[in-house]
């Protein structure tokens, strides 16, 4: 079959794209606001960057009570990404060269806040730092589907799959350099403010510049927000601007389903009760032979995991935490359910067949 070049697959989705635009929740994480527009922002400028390609269709929705941020995708223009950037990689080496560039300067810049060997002292520091992050992320996140792509020279892959792998452990840490910057630094009662804030406004608070209206906005974002093209709106306008956008967030229908799929991390067949891991405060209720259930793992699940019979996770593939600490721990483990969060709930039993790649409920709570 005769492979569609990326441009006439853009213009036989344009209209798809530009009329009401389906999306799909493929990431959530519990992460200041600086944290997820370095994300955001990150993503775009990789994108543009290193494929020429505008990321139109991201949506970031705060969530208060799970003190979440949940990150939804278009999986049509997910796709075309993929498909530009395969065509490109093919036709251009170059590309994967600039990228390899770009992870290595920049990690030569954020390493040494990561690994403590130096500390964030000024705010001229802290701004070269979170440029570092959103620089090298910009192509970490570009590059992410080729980790294990044939496409590329194995020697590329290895430099992916190094710094992803590197990353994986250092992901809390980037977040925590964050908060603890401004944490130190601003007054007493600003700083349970300090993950609703963006930079600009955390330098504000710091010199005392138009206090009142940032404190109102910063309280108004515990309640809940989200950010859409590159602006921030509050709970009471999410609704208002996903209808102006055409916006529609897929559901899953929880009845239909008996089984999950993803993909085997650690192979084996095993039972035992669903206990999800949604916020931290969850590790404290689980059980020795429990079901491991969560969007994501990370080195804080341990104390769980060493009690979890399998791991089942919404998202990642053989490079994220979750799959590393199943092959150590040798416990059967599938990584890419995408919607096992959303299906699964505490005290279903279910069988995880992670030879397969299947979780099966057996009986509903």
């Amino acid at each position: 079959m005769k492979k569609i070049a990326p441009t006439k697959l853009l213009l036989r989705n344009k209209a798809k794209i530009n009329s009401s635009v389906f999306l799909d929740k493929m990431f959530s994480r519990e992460k200041s606001l600086m944290y997820m527009k370095m994300w955001d922002v990150s993503e775009k400028i990789g994108y543009k960057k290193f494929i020429g390609y505008d990321l139109k269709n991201s949506f970031f929705i705060f969530d208060s009570k799970t003190k979440k941020t949940s990150v939804w995708y278009s999986g049509l223009e997910i796709e075309i990404v993929k498909d530009i950037l395969s065509h490109k990689v093919t036709v251009n080496k170059k590309i994967i060269s600039k990228i390899i560039e770009c992870l290595d300067k920049n990690w030569e810049i954020i390493w040494p806040y990561l690994s403590k060997k130096e500390k964030l002292k000024t705010i001229i520091e802290f701004k070269k730092y979170y440029q570092g992050l959103i620089d090298w992320w910009s192509a970490m996140n570009t590059v992410y589907p080729f980790i294990n792509n044939p496409d590329i020279s194995k020697k590329a892959g290895q430099v992916f799959l190094k710094y992803r792998e590197r990353s994986e452990k250092y992901t809390g840490t980037m977040d925590l350099l964050i908060i603890n910057f401004w944490t130190n630094r601003l007054n007493e009662k600003y700083k349970l403010l300090v993950p609703y804030l963006l930079i600009d406004e955390a330098v504000s608070l710091l010199t005392r510049k138009n206090v009142k209206n940032l404190l109102a906005q910063a309280k108004e974002r515990t309640k809940g927000f989200s950010f859409y093209q590159e602006k921030i709106y509050p709970k009471q306008l999410i609704k208002k601007i996903i209808k102006k956008n055409n916006l529609v967030f897929n559901k899953i229908d929880n009845k239909k389903l008996c089984k999950i799929i993803g993909s085997p991390a650690y192979p084996g067949v095993v039972r035992g009760i669903v206990k999800k891991i949604i916020v931290k405060s969850d590790i404290n209720n689980f059980k020795k032979g429990n079901i491991l259930v969560a969007e994501t793992t990370y080195p804080d699940h341990i104390p769980a995991m060493k009690k979890a019979a399998a791991f089942v996770t919404d998202e990642g593939g053989i490079t994220c935490h979750a799959a590393i600490t199943a092959r150590e721990f040798k416990k059967p483990c599938i990584v890419g359910a995408k919607i096992a969060t959303q299906v699964l709930y505490d005290g279903d039993m279910v069988e995880v067949d992670a030879n397969n790649g299947v979780v099966k409920i057996i009986k509903k709570k």
